[in-house]
């Protein structure tokens, strides 16, 4: 199965998205990427042009288009129309990042997987897990308006389109709901940045979401500043790993000097388990031995989140967010 990138940018290095890691996260994962890059008022296409396996749309893209974010679909439709143009594979796929999406090195095995799988069941899209990062590199946000998962992938050889501001496909039959996740980095960014970036947003959504530019910030604001959040210690993508440092962030998590894990705890991968922060992890349920901390593995607290569409979450992010509860991380092996 050929897999193929699509992604669009523009004042990529002006706003601080992590366009560069975003790319970067599915060369391994793809033949081609095919991207529309904006004229810029930065060094964006520089940038770009340093990533593997690009192929670069340069359009003047027009910001007068301010009917509630269409803009970014015209602007990913015009990546995937030129793929159209030079890819007819009948089984061929295509994945699909913002510039502020990321894909964990090892959810790519998953992706491949989950691919194969969407195409022998008859399925032209592939719909991804979220973690919508707030403010900081270890919160996430779990609110109702936060989409739980989203479509990330379809098949190249079909009508489906980028839809409205771009969040989403049209024109698709039946997804298949994988558990690979896309790790959302686009409101943890340099603070000056990030508020260019919102008046910039409120350009391209002023007539859809009938505001005045002067008043998007402070919508966007009442909307999301209170939003409901949780600790997570996961280990980030490599790729972001020296971004994540540079914000002041921790790429692995809080360690701790021994922890054991009673219950049914045979239900989580052995991969992760060797990733939880400590030098010393008992997977036992007597209590012989004298440990830091003891979780109970059959009492989480926190299954799925806020979102009424949520599915529950798999037993291995379970894990991970309860140990980040109670202050405990993970890192690379």
């Amino acid at each position: 199965m050929k897999i193929y990138g699509i992604a669009f940018i523009k004042n990529g290095v002006k706003f601080d998205f992590p366009f560069k890691e975003s790319l970067l996260s599915m060369v391994d994962l793809v033949d081609k990427i095919y991207i529309n890059v904006g004229l810029s008022d930065d060094t964006t296409l520089k940038e770009v042009k340093k990533i593997p396996k690009v192929e670069i749309i340069e359009v003047d893209w027009d910001d007068r288009r301010s009917d509630g974010g269409h803009i970014l679909s015209d602007m990913t439709n015009i990546a995937i129309k030129k793929m159209r143009e030079e890819i007819q594979d009948e089984s061929a796929w295509a994945v699909y990042l913002q510039s502020d999406e990321v894909l964990h090195e090892d959810d790519l095995p998953i992706i491949k997987e989950d691919l194969q799988k969407a195409q022998d069941q008859g399925c032209d899209v592939l719909r991804f897990r979220y973690m919508h990062f707030w403010q900081k590199n270890d919160r996430i946000a779990i609110g109702k308006r936060w989409y739980p998962q989203e479509i990330r992938a379809f098949k190249v050889n079909s009508p489906i389109l980028s839809h409205g501001d771009a969040q989403t496909f049209e024109n698709w039959n039946k997804a298949y709901e994988s558990d690979a996740h896309i790790w959302h980095y686009g409101h943890v960014r340099d603070e000056r940045a990030y508020r260019a970036k919102l008046d910039q947003m409120s350009k391209y959504y002023q007539r859809g979401l009938r505001h005045y530019r002067k008043k998007f910030q402070a919508w966007f604001k009442d909307t999301f500043f209170g939003e409901k959040t949780m600790t997570f210690y996961g280990d980030h993508p490599e790729v972001m790993r020296m971004r994540v440092a540079n914000q002041g962030g921790y790429p692995d998590g809080p360690a701790i000097a021994s922890l054991r894990l009673t219950g049914n705890f045979d239900r989580f991968s052995s991969k992760l388990l060797t990733k939880i922060n400590t030098p010393r992890l008992i997977t036992s349920n007597s209590n012989t031995e004298a440990t830091t901390r003891t979780v109970n593995t059959d009492k989480f607290k926190l299954h799925k989140s806020l979102s009424p569409i949520c599915r529950e979450w798999t037993e291995d992010f379970k894990l991970i967010i309860e140990l980040s509860r109670k202050g405990i991380g993970f890192r690379k092996r």
